[in-house]
């Protein structure tokens, strides 16, 4: 069915009639790329980055945005590939992909030519110097080694006449290979120092300042310095109901209601709308009374479906973030806390402060279990206080009995009671010392 396409894949969106919203992200980030500025485009994982960069590579869409797709070429590279283990396997591929990209403009140019229209003919003296210098670069000396120079040499033949942004998706899967070291990021800072009508766009689930600090050689290019941050966040509430409805395709006559639910469930993270709008079709739920007799089946198959996801979003968060959350489920105050979380879309506003979607809270409910509630917690924090207690008595009572049968000419008992005693004594005070054994980290864990 055509709306499988849609919720059934559970992958980047590709066909554009099922893609939705993000048209303020998308006017500025070709609004930049435009004026050949870097653009970082910065998301948490599954929120939708590759789905707006095939959205951005559509030629309609760069057409309305006022970019001349003949002289603008897009080159993508999906680093996620583990093809890309050294620095000449990109460098391969982005020229190859010039390469077959200029080519294709050539096949275009002979093929208006060979019309005879009158568009054609009005063209011809524009596109016959386009054509030319489209035919030099393809001649000229591709790199060998892809130092430097010679790189930096092909794209001057490239850029003559053209635009050509970069395009490298899944950019934290690069920076974790360390054939990837600091002479690869200074040439990607330097080439688009030296060249002008050359650009980057580049996605990630990390930013520079937080993400990548253990990285030595990316800090040590500077490389964050030539870029602009765009984030991508949650869907809105209008764009999140119009995905479920598929309103540009007309094919799912879903109550406004039905949809409603869906967001507030959702939160409007793209991922977990594909999950949520696949049972709905599957189960054809069109109104709210159908909704209500299979909403609990829906959200405990979502639940499966989404808990590798919340885990490995929970992996990727500090210590600290994570108190945020708990904080946040227990409706305690967070203060400067809810803008991080917010950045990392794991709130829906910094407003509301709950966290972006009813699965993720239940979700958080149950990981943490009983400390989610305030009063596990206390009885934990006494459970420790009696154990410390017992432990502190024991020891004194052992030193006691040591002492007793030492004063009494019992040696041999003395020395093992009054020995044990310290022993019992200095293990209780070093396992309470220890930090990490604190209530606080407890609750974190």
């Amino acid at each position: 069915m055509e709306q499988q396409g849609a919720f059934g894949c559970k992958r980047p969106i590709e066909e554009e009639m099922y893609f939705y919203g993000r048209g303020i992200e998308t006017k500025e980030i070709l609004g930049h790329l435009s004026d050949n500025r870097n653009v970082f485009l910065l998301g948490s994982k599954r929120i939708g980055k590759t789905s707006l960069i095939t959205h951005l590579l559509r030629e309609d869409v760069q057409q309305l945005q006022g970019i001349l797709t003949k002289r603008h070429l897009f080159v993508y590279i999906d680093l996620n590939d583990p093809h890309y283990q050294t620095p000449n396997n990109f460098w391969a591929d982005v020229i190859g992909e010039i390469g077959l990209s200029l080519s294709a403009q050539r096949m275009r140019v002979e093929s208006q030519e060979r019309q005879g229209n009158k568009a054609a003919s009005l063209a011809a003296n524009e596109e016959s110097e386009h054509k030319e210098e489209i035919e030099d670069t393809e001649k000229g000396e591709k790199p060998i080694g892809y130092s430097n120079e010679e790189i930096t040499r092909f794209m001057n033949g490239a850029v003559k006449q053209h635009q050509i942004t970069i395009v490298m998706d899944g950019f934290e899967c690069l920076v974790k290979k360390e054939a990837f070291a600091v002479e690869f990021y200074s040439q990607l800072k330097q080439l688009v120092g030296q060249i002008d009508n050359l650009s980057y766009l580049v996605a990630s689930s990390k930013n520079f300042s937080e993400g990548y600090q253990e990285n030595d050689d990316l800090q040590a290019a500077s490389l964050a310095e030539v870029f602009t941050t765009i984030p991508l966040g949650l869907l809105k509430k209008r764009e999140a109901m119009a995905f479920l409805k598929q309103e540009n395709s007309h094919v799912i006559d879903m109550d406004r209601r039905v949809a409603e639910w869906g967001y507030e469930v959702t939160g409007g993270h793209p991922y977990l709308l594909q999950i949520i709008g696949f049972h709905l079709n599957s189960l054809s739920i069109k109104t709210s009374e159908q909704l209500i007799s299979h909403r609990d089946e829906i959200m405990s198959k979502a639940m499966d479906e989404c808990s590798g996801f919340f885990v490995h979003l929970l992996e990727g968060l500090s210590g600290e973030e994570r108190e945020g959350l708990l904080a946040l489920i227990r409706f305690k105050p967070v203060g400067n806390m809810i803008d991080l979380l917010a950045r990392k879309s794991l709130v829906r506003d910094r407003k509301s402060q709950k966290v972006f979607s009813e699965l993720f809270d239940r979700f958080l409910h149950e990981f943490w279990g009983d400390f989610a509630e305030d009063k596990p917690a206390k009885i934990q924090i006494q459970f420790r206080q009696k154990a410390f207690l017992a432990g502190v008595a024991g020891s004194f009572f052992s030193i006691f009995m040591g002492t007793f049968a030492l004063l009494s000419s019992a040696l041999v008992l003395g020395t093992f009671f009054f020995g044990f005693g310290i022993l019992c004594f200095l293990v209780v005070f070093m396992f309470f010392k220890d930090e990490s054994y604190s209530p606080q980290r407890m609750v974190k864990s």
